[in-house]
């Protein structure tokens, strides 16, 4: 399968190395941007997930990442996968306790399973299986104990998308990842120290590894964690209503307060990525200045629906077109993919097993008026760019950009109300 003009730009763009004093640099920029964010947490204006662990637990999260962040900077170069696995052995059993294990058992089995003569089907199944226990057991008990149940819900939400890459990319590239690769992979510290749930494919993980990161990548990295520190401090200013604001404008304001939420801890997360040496997307490109909800689906967090091509889509789709109308396999292909990677491993799966309460989340993820208003929104995506719309004489479309733009998030806004985003967002 052909990568997609954009990845095969990142690809290049991930051959700028740096030096060991630039990686040094990104050390020492990394402890200063790690430092603001524990300042905001003792004043209140953020609240990492770590520090419901213990108070203490933000700061030598912290500390393991910028020592290992040092140490691949001024030991060998061959020594930076075993750092960077030592590390996440250090912070993950540190910060997760006992749950580390059946975290680190998962992985090792799929590692192992990769390595069998079993057919793919039967991998992703075996793989799928397994992963469904914690989830079972949260919505039969409506609850998991302990002060790590909610980095775990969210580690354990990543690790399904992150099992079936190392399943799908081992098949179509089998040479190119070892098990200490994919162990790197599954438990890379800077999930760990802001943990997020967005699938980010192994291959694309190793392509943008540039070892030693530049100083344009510490920018970048610096960059788009002051933006990530920004966002923050808009969900703590807006998390209560704001006094005398009339209600259409307050509703402005979550939907604010919305975006701030889903990016804030993403973009943290990418920034320590990028300090550490590994040029990843922010996860968002500009995604309200798209025209259509094809453009925003692209646009909006885009690790979602890159996972969604990759796995479901381009499968899909080839195995339908050989006895479907072309046509009438990319629209299935489109619906299958969305519903299953989109739907299923992500509105569904992942408030289930993030929720405090799963029963209730279950009930939320599966409501006939939820499901009908994704139908309108997953149609919305799927159908316009397959209908030829009329132009002016002269080539050019109806309606200006700008005027896209503006119908877009209009419409946009009001099917985020009817989903019952702007409702979840109050109960969180």
């Amino acid at each position: 399968m052909q990568e997609p003009p954009g990845q095969r730009r990142q690809v290049r763009q991930a051959n700028v190395y740096g030096t060991a004093g630039s990686a040094f640099g990104g050390a020492v920029a990394m402890a200063g941007f790690l430092l603001v964010l524990l300042w905001l947490a003792q004043r209140g204006w953020r609240f990492p997930m770590v520090i419901a662990v213990s108070p203490t637990a933000p700061r030598a999260i912290y500390a393991i990442v910028v020592a290992t962040a040092a140490g691949c900077a001024v030991l060998p170069v061959a020594w930076r996968r075993w750092l960077l696995l030592c590390g996440a052995a250090v912070g993950y059993p540190l910060v997760l306790g006992a749950w580390a294990i059946p975290l680190a058992g998962y992985a090792g089995f799929v590692c192992v399973l990769v390595r069998t003569r079993l057919p793919v089907k039967l991998q992703i199944a075996a793989a799928v299986a397994l992963w469904c226990t914690l989830p079972g057991l949260r919505i039969l008990t409506d609850s998991v104990s302990g002060s790590q149940a909610s980095i775990l819900a969210v580690l354990w939400a990543s690790l399904i998308y992150s099992a079936l890459f190392v399943i799908i990319e081992r098949r179509r590239y089998p040479e190119q990842a070892s098990a200490l690769d994919e162990l790197v992979y599954f438990f890379a510290l800077p999930r760990l120290a802001e943990p997020f749930f967005q699938p980010i494919g192994g291959r694309y993980f190793r392509l943008r590894d540039t070892v030693r990161p530049s100083w344009r990548l510490v920018a970048s990295g610096l960059a788009l964690g002051g933006y990530g520190v920004i966002l923050s401090l808009v969900v703590h200013a807006l998390a209560t209503p704001l006094p005398g604001l009339p209600h259409p404008l307050q509703l402005l304001c979550d939907f604010v307060r919305f975006y701030a939420m889903t990016t804030s801890q993403l973009f943290c997360a990418v920034a320590v990525f990028r300090l550490l040496g590994f040029d990843l997307a922010s996860g968002f490109r500009q995604p309200f200045v798209s025209r259509s909800f094809s453009e925003f689906f692209r646009r909006y967090n885009h690790y979602v629906r890159d996972a969604v091509m990759a796995l479901f889509y381009f499968p899909l789709l080839g195995s339908l077109r050989k006895t479907l109308h072309p046509r009438a396999a990319v629209v299935l292909s489109s619906f299958g993919s969305i519903f299953i990677g989109s739907y299923l491993l992500n509105d569904f799966l992942v408030p289930v097993v993030t929720a405090v309460h799963t029963r209730a989340a279950l009930r939320s993820a599966t409501a006939p008026a939820h499901l009908a208003v994704l139908g309108v929104y997953w149609s919305l995506i799927v159908i316009p760019p397959l209908v030829a719309l009329p132009r002016r004489a002269d080539g050019r479309p109806w309606l200006p950009g700008l005027v896209k733009i503006a119908i877009f998030n209009i419409v946009f806004f009001l099917i985020w109300l009817h989903l019952g985003w702007h409702h979840q967002m109050k109960m969180r």
